[in-house]
Protein backbone atom coordinates (compact mmCIF):
# COMPACT_ATOMS: atom_id res chain seq x y z
CA UNK A 1 0.00 0.00 0.00
CA UNK A 2 1.31 3.46 -0.58
CA UNK A 3 1.59 4.75 3.08
CA UNK A 4 -0.21 5.63 6.36
CA UNK A 5 -3.75 6.06 6.81
CA UNK A 6 -4.81 9.77 7.61
CA UNK A 7 -8.31 11.08 8.98
CA UNK A 8 -10.45 13.64 7.83
CA UNK A 9 -12.17 15.45 10.79
CA UNK A 10 -13.38 12.88 12.88
CA UNK A 11 -11.48 10.17 11.26
CA UNK A 12 -8.34 10.74 13.16
CA UNK A 13 -8.74 7.93 15.20
CA UNK A 14 -9.69 5.26 12.63
CA UNK A 15 -7.08 6.77 10.14
CA UNK A 16 -4.61 6.40 12.56
CA UNK A 17 -3.88 3.13 11.81
CA UNK A 18 -1.36 1.99 9.39
CA UNK A 19 -1.55 -0.36 6.18
CA UNK A 20 1.22 -2.63 7.56
CA UNK A 21 2.43 -5.31 4.62
CA UNK A 22 3.06 -8.22 4.20
CA UNK A 23 7.09 -8.78 4.64
CA UNK A 24 9.88 -11.99 3.59
CA UNK A 25 11.20 -14.21 5.65
CA UNK A 26 15.29 -15.79 5.99
CA UNK A 27 18.00 -17.14 4.22
CA UNK A 28 20.85 -17.97 7.29
CA UNK A 29 19.61 -16.83 10.33
CA UNK A 30 16.36 -19.22 10.72
CA UNK A 31 16.28 -19.20 14.71
CA UNK A 32 17.03 -15.58 15.26
CA UNK A 33 14.19 -13.92 14.13
CA UNK A 34 11.56 -15.72 15.64
CA UNK A 35 10.92 -13.56 18.79
CA UNK A 36 8.37 -11.08 18.31
CA UNK A 37 9.01 -7.32 16.99
CA UNK A 38 7.36 -4.03 17.26
CA UNK A 39 4.90 -3.82 14.45
CA UNK A 40 6.69 -2.39 11.17
CA UNK A 41 5.94 -1.96 7.17
CA UNK A 42 6.67 -3.60 4.29
CA UNK A 43 5.53 -5.29 1.12
CA UNK A 44 4.45 -8.88 -0.35
CA UNK A 45 6.03 -11.67 -1.73
CA UNK A 46 8.53 -13.70 -0.69
CA UNK A 47 11.43 -13.27 -3.80
CA UNK A 48 10.59 -9.44 -4.26
CA UNK A 49 11.24 -8.68 -0.67
CA UNK A 50 14.19 -10.84 -0.67
CA UNK A 51 15.54 -8.13 -3.35
CA UNK A 52 14.73 -5.56 -0.98
CA UNK A 53 11.37 -4.47 -2.12
CA UNK A 54 13.16 -3.14 -5.40
CA UNK A 55 10.52 -5.17 -7.93
CA UNK A 56 8.69 -2.57 -9.45
CA UNK A 57 10.91 -2.46 -12.88
CA UNK A 58 11.85 -6.53 -12.47
CA UNK A 59 8.12 -7.64 -12.32
CA UNK A 60 8.26 -10.45 -14.26
CA UNK A 61 6.50 -13.18 -12.13
CA UNK A 62 2.88 -13.23 -10.64
CA UNK A 63 3.99 -10.98 -7.95
CA UNK A 64 3.96 -8.23 -10.80
CA UNK A 65 0.23 -8.13 -9.68
CA UNK A 66 1.33 -5.75 -6.13
CA UNK A 67 4.67 -4.66 -7.42
CA UNK A 68 4.20 -3.40 -11.19
CA UNK A 69 0.80 -4.81 -13.46
CA UNK A 70 2.52 -3.77 -16.40
CA UNK A 71 5.00 -6.88 -15.70
CA UNK A 72 2.36 -9.01 -16.59
CA UNK A 73 2.28 -7.75 -20.07
CA UNK A 74 5.44 -8.42 -20.70
CA UNK A 75 6.15 -12.07 -19.01
CA UNK A 76 2.47 -13.61 -19.94
CA UNK A 77 3.18 -16.08 -17.43
CA UNK A 78 -0.18 -18.44 -16.17
CA UNK A 79 1.16 -19.17 -13.08
CA UNK A 80 -0.34 -19.31 -8.99
CA UNK A 81 1.66 -17.90 -6.26
CA UNK A 82 1.39 -18.21 -2.47
CA UNK A 83 3.91 -16.66 0.23
CA UNK A 84 3.02 -17.19 3.87
CA UNK A 85 4.37 -15.26 7.04
CA UNK A 86 5.88 -17.75 9.13
CA UNK A 87 6.66 -15.45 12.32
CA UNK A 88 6.28 -11.79 13.57
CA UNK A 89 2.21 -12.41 12.36
CA UNK A 90 -0.02 -9.22 13.39
CA UNK A 91 3.22 -7.29 13.82
CA UNK A 92 3.49 -7.61 9.87
CA UNK A 93 -0.24 -7.28 8.68
CA UNK A 94 0.34 -9.11 5.73
CA UNK A 95 0.24 -12.79 6.53
CA UNK A 96 -0.82 -14.23 3.22
CA UNK A 97 -0.80 -13.26 -0.29
CA UNK A 98 -2.22 -15.37 -3.19
CA UNK A 99 -1.82 -14.99 -7.05
CA UNK A 100 -3.29 -15.87 -10.17
CA UNK A 101 -1.91 -14.79 -13.40
CA UNK A 102 -2.76 -15.82 -16.74
CA UNK A 103 -2.16 -14.62 -20.65
CA UNK A 104 -5.59 -12.57 -22.64
CA UNK A 105 -4.74 -12.76 -25.86
CA UNK A 106 -1.11 -12.15 -27.61
CA UNK A 107 -0.23 -9.44 -25.74
CA UNK A 108 -1.81 -9.36 -22.53
CA UNK A 109 -2.49 -10.96 -19.18
CA UNK A 110 -4.23 -10.20 -16.35
CA UNK A 111 -4.50 -11.86 -12.53
CA UNK A 112 -6.26 -11.73 -9.63
CA UNK A 113 -4.70 -11.62 -6.13
CA UNK A 114 -5.57 -11.97 -2.59
CA UNK A 115 -4.66 -10.10 0.38
CA UNK A 116 -5.05 -10.95 4.39
CA UNK A 117 -3.72 -8.77 7.18
CA UNK A 118 -3.99 -8.40 10.57
CA UNK A 119 -2.13 -6.47 13.37
CA UNK A 120 -2.11 -6.59 17.24
CA UNK A 121 -3.95 -3.56 17.25
CA UNK A 122 -7.07 -4.74 16.26
CA UNK A 123 -7.15 -4.35 12.45
CA UNK A 124 -7.69 -6.66 10.04
CA UNK A 125 -8.46 -6.53 6.34
CA UNK A 126 -8.86 -9.30 3.15
CA UNK A 127 -8.12 -7.41 -0.07
CA UNK A 128 -9.05 -8.59 -3.44
CA UNK A 129 -7.34 -7.10 -6.53
CA UNK A 130 -7.52 -7.34 -9.97
CA UNK A 131 -4.77 -6.81 -12.44
CA UNK A 132 -4.03 -6.26 -16.27
CA UNK A 133 -1.08 -5.67 -18.05
CA UNK A 134 -0.54 -4.94 -22.23
CA UNK A 135 2.64 -5.09 -24.24
CA UNK A 136 1.41 -1.51 -25.74
CA UNK A 137 3.91 -1.69 -28.49
CA UNK A 138 7.84 -2.12 -28.86
CA UNK A 139 9.16 -1.91 -25.71
CA UNK A 140 6.25 -0.28 -23.72
CA UNK A 141 4.51 -2.00 -21.36
CA UNK A 142 1.03 -0.58 -19.60
CA UNK A 143 -0.85 -1.96 -16.65
CA UNK A 144 -3.43 -1.09 -13.58
CA UNK A 145 -4.61 -2.78 -10.92
CA UNK A 146 -8.03 -2.20 -9.52
CA UNK A 147 -8.51 -3.25 -5.59
CA UNK A 148 -11.49 -4.04 -3.35
CA UNK A 149 -10.36 -4.18 0.15
CA UNK A 150 -12.77 -4.82 3.16
CA UNK A 151 -11.42 -4.09 6.88
CA UNK A 152 -12.74 -4.45 10.75
CA UNK A 153 -11.18 -2.72 13.66
CA UNK A 154 -11.52 -4.71 16.60
CA UNK A 155 -12.02 -3.13 19.69
CA UNK A 156 -11.10 -4.31 23.80
CA UNK A 157 -14.88 -5.11 23.94
CA UNK A 158 -14.90 -7.30 21.05
CA UNK A 159 -17.27 -4.96 18.42
CA UNK A 160 -16.45 -4.73 14.98
CA UNK A 161 -16.47 -1.68 13.62
CA UNK A 162 -16.18 -2.54 9.32
CA UNK A 163 -14.92 -0.52 6.30
CA UNK A 164 -14.56 -0.52 2.78
CA UNK A 165 -12.46 1.40 -0.21
CA UNK A 166 -11.85 1.07 -3.85
CA UNK A 167 -8.23 1.71 -4.64
CA UNK A 168 -6.41 1.68 -7.90
CA UNK A 169 -2.73 1.35 -9.49
CA UNK A 170 -1.16 2.53 -12.98
CA UNK A 171 1.74 0.95 -13.83
CA UNK A 172 4.35 1.53 -16.66
CA UNK A 173 7.93 -0.32 -18.22
CA UNK A 174 10.15 0.55 -21.13
CA UNK A 175 13.07 -1.53 -21.75
CA UNK A 176 15.96 -0.48 -23.53
CA UNK A 177 17.42 -3.59 -25.54
CA UNK A 178 19.15 -5.37 -24.40
CA UNK A 179 19.36 -5.39 -20.48
CA UNK A 180 18.12 -2.26 -19.27
CA UNK A 181 14.38 -1.66 -17.98
CA UNK A 182 13.23 1.10 -16.36
CA UNK A 183 9.23 1.41 -14.31
CA UNK A 184 7.13 3.19 -12.23
CA UNK A 185 4.21 2.30 -10.17
CA UNK A 186 1.67 4.61 -8.80
CA UNK A 187 -0.64 3.75 -6.23
CA UNK A 188 -3.47 4.71 -4.95
CA UNK A 189 -4.14 7.17 -7.95
CA UNK A 190 -7.63 7.75 -6.87
CA UNK A 191 -7.04 9.32 -2.74
CA UNK A 192 -8.38 5.48 -2.17
CA UNK A 193 -10.91 7.06 0.59
CA UNK A 194 -12.38 4.03 3.24
CA UNK A 195 -15.74 4.45 4.27
CA UNK A 196 -16.14 2.74 7.89
CA UNK A 197 -19.94 1.98 9.11
CA UNK A 198 -20.09 5.12 11.17
CA UNK A 199 -20.03 7.58 8.96
CA UNK A 200 -15.94 8.32 8.88
CA UNK A 201 -13.64 8.22 6.00
CA UNK A 202 -10.02 8.01 6.21
CA UNK A 203 -7.45 8.29 3.40
CA UNK A 204 -4.62 7.18 1.86
CA UNK A 205 -2.11 9.02 0.31
CA UNK A 206 -1.43 8.21 -3.29
CA UNK A 207 2.37 6.90 -3.69
CA UNK A 208 4.86 7.08 -6.65
CA UNK A 209 7.51 4.24 -6.97
CA UNK A 210 10.05 4.46 -9.59
CA UNK A 211 12.43 1.98 -10.47
CA UNK A 212 15.44 0.63 -12.77
CA UNK A 213 16.86 -2.59 -13.19
CA UNK A 214 19.59 -4.26 -15.26
CA UNK A 215 19.44 -8.02 -16.21
CA UNK A 216 22.92 -9.29 -16.83
CA UNK A 217 23.45 -12.10 -19.49
CA UNK A 218 24.33 -14.75 -17.04
CA UNK A 219 20.32 -13.75 -15.49
CA UNK A 220 21.90 -11.89 -12.66
CA UNK A 221 19.22 -9.12 -11.87
CA UNK A 222 20.36 -5.26 -10.69
CA UNK A 223 17.30 -3.27 -9.36
CA UNK A 224 16.98 0.02 -7.72
CA UNK A 225 13.91 1.40 -6.28
CA UNK A 226 12.98 5.01 -4.91
CA UNK A 227 9.55 4.60 -2.68
CA UNK A 228 7.19 7.58 -2.06
CA UNK A 229 9.23 9.45 -4.70
CA UNK A 230 6.95 13.01 -4.52
CA UNK A 231 7.18 12.49 -0.06
CA UNK A 232 3.35 12.23 0.17
CA UNK A 233 3.98 11.18 3.40
CA UNK A 234 6.81 13.02 5.31
CA UNK A 235 9.80 11.53 5.85
CA UNK A 236 8.87 8.27 3.77
CA UNK A 237 10.81 8.75 0.81
CA UNK A 238 13.47 5.75 0.44
CA UNK A 239 15.94 3.72 -1.42
CA UNK A 240 15.52 -0.24 -1.83
CA UNK A 241 17.84 -1.79 -3.84
CA UNK A 242 18.01 -5.76 -5.01
CA UNK A 243 20.12 -8.43 -6.59
CA UNK A 244 19.44 -11.61 -7.45
CA UNK A 245 21.85 -14.31 -9.55
CA UNK A 246 21.34 -18.04 -10.07
CA UNK A 247 23.40 -21.09 -9.56
CA UNK A 248 21.78 -23.64 -11.37
CA UNK A 249 18.48 -24.45 -9.95
CA UNK A 250 19.16 -22.06 -7.12
CA UNK A 251 19.12 -18.96 -6.69
CA UNK A 252 19.96 -16.05 -4.44
CA UNK A 253 18.69 -13.12 -3.55
CA UNK A 254 20.28 -9.38 -1.28
CA UNK A 255 18.73 -6.28 -0.60
CA UNK A 256 18.11 -3.48 1.30
CA UNK A 257 14.94 -2.27 2.18
CA UNK A 258 14.86 1.54 3.49
CA UNK A 259 12.14 2.01 5.96
CA UNK A 260 12.06 6.53 5.87
CA UNK A 261 14.15 8.78 8.14
CA UNK A 262 17.66 7.28 7.08
CA UNK A 263 16.57 3.91 8.30
CA UNK A 264 16.58 0.74 6.89
CA UNK A 265 17.29 -3.21 7.17
CA UNK A 266 18.90 -5.86 5.34
CA UNK A 267 17.31 -8.58 3.18
CA UNK A 268 18.57 -12.25 1.62
CA UNK A 269 16.98 -14.78 0.36
CA UNK A 270 16.70 -18.32 -1.72
CA UNK A 271 14.93 -19.80 -4.13
CA UNK A 272 14.84 -23.78 -5.88
CA UNK A 273 13.54 -23.90 -9.27
CA UNK A 274 12.17 -27.70 -10.13
CA UNK A 275 10.19 -28.35 -13.31
CA UNK A 276 6.78 -25.83 -12.75
CA UNK A 277 7.46 -24.97 -9.10
CA UNK A 278 9.35 -22.49 -7.65
CA UNK A 279 10.13 -22.47 -3.99
CA UNK A 280 11.47 -18.88 -2.20
CA UNK A 281 12.25 -18.46 1.12
CA UNK A 282 13.02 -14.97 2.17
CA UNK A 283 14.73 -13.03 5.72
CA UNK A 284 14.12 -9.47 6.63
CA UNK A 285 16.69 -8.38 9.17
CA UNK A 286 16.93 -5.74 11.37
CA UNK A 287 17.52 -2.26 11.68
CA UNK A 288 21.19 -1.20 10.94
CA UNK A 289 20.79 0.96 13.79
CA UNK A 290 21.34 0.07 17.40
CA UNK A 291 18.02 -0.24 18.91
CA UNK A 292 15.89 -0.19 15.12
CA UNK A 293 13.69 -3.30 14.68
CA UNK A 294 13.97 -2.64 11.14
CA UNK A 295 12.26 -5.29 9.48
CA UNK A 296 11.97 -7.12 12.40
CA UNK A 297 13.73 -10.71 11.48
CA UNK A 298 10.85 -11.67 9.59
CA UNK A 299 10.67 -15.09 7.66
CA UNK A 300 8.25 -15.82 4.71
CA UNK A 301 8.00 -18.86 2.58
CA UNK A 302 6.36 -19.16 -1.21
CA UNK A 303 5.47 -21.39 -2.97
CA UNK A 304 5.31 -20.64 -7.24
CA UNK A 305 3.29 -22.82 -9.75
CA UNK A 306 4.18 -22.50 -13.48
CA UNK A 307 0.46 -23.78 -14.95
Amino acid sequence: MSGWLWGVGPTAGAGAIRTYIMLGLAIGIVVAGLALAPEVSACVGARALAMGGAFVAVADDAEAVYWNPAGLGRSQTHELTFTHTINNRGVFNYDEFVALTMPLGANGAGGVSWIRESTRAGFEGDWVAFSYGLRAGGNLSLGTTLRYEQYGLVSPGGSILGGVRWALDLGVIYSIPPSLSVGALLQDINGSPIYWEDGLVSWVAPNLRPGVSYRFESGTILAVDIYDLTREIPGQRTLRIGYETHLGRMALRFGYYGLGSGRGAPTAGIGYSGGRVRLDYAFLGRGLSPGDPGLGGTHQLGVSVTL
